[in-house]
């Protein structure tokens, strides 16, 4: 199991320099419970078909986030 937490998140933002994309890398099983808790600049988030879970709340008050 490879989990995404929150600090991963934040750093894969800074990395990518596009604060309104996350790009959720391949090999990542789970997205830990309020891992992107608002975010408020996110609108778009591409999930690897490694994903099994996301977590309670993982998205929770990203209110730009359009798929």
């Amino acid at each position: 199991m490879t989990v995404l937490t929150h600090n991963q998140i934040h750093d894969i933002i800074d990395n990518y320099k596009d604060p309104t994309r996350l790009i959720v890398p391949d090999g990542i099983t789970h997205i830990q419970d309020y891992a992107c808790c608002n975010i408020k600049s996110l609108k778009q988030i591409v999930l690897p078909k490694s994903l099994v879970m996301i977590g309670e709340g993982a998205f929770m008050g990203c209110e730009q986030l359009a798929t």
